[in-house]
């Protein structure tokens, strides 16, 4: 019997709680998502994991901030 480690079980709820905040207007934390990029507005471009705009590397300590995190993630 396989049990899935602990981090995939976080990386899953992540995932889950990211698609939430974008497809649901009345969450509450989708006043923290930064606006959506003009690309994704006017052109045709290749699928994406989200069409929101990417913030500046501000330090460090932002890095660890949830919603940077999965802007971020699999971004590269």
């Amino acid at each position: 019997m396989h049990l899935p480690m602990f981090n995939e079980l976080r990386d899953t709820a992540d995932e889950q709680l990211f698609d939430k905040v974008q497809t649901n207007i009345f969450h509450i934390l989708r006043s923290l998502l930064p606006p959506e990029s003009p690309a994704s507005q006017n052109y045709s471009l290749r699928p994406r994991v989200h069409s929101l705009q990417l913030p500046g590397h501000v330090n460090h300590l932002a890095d660890s901030n949830f919603i940077v995190r999965m802007l971020f993630k699999n971004v590269y």
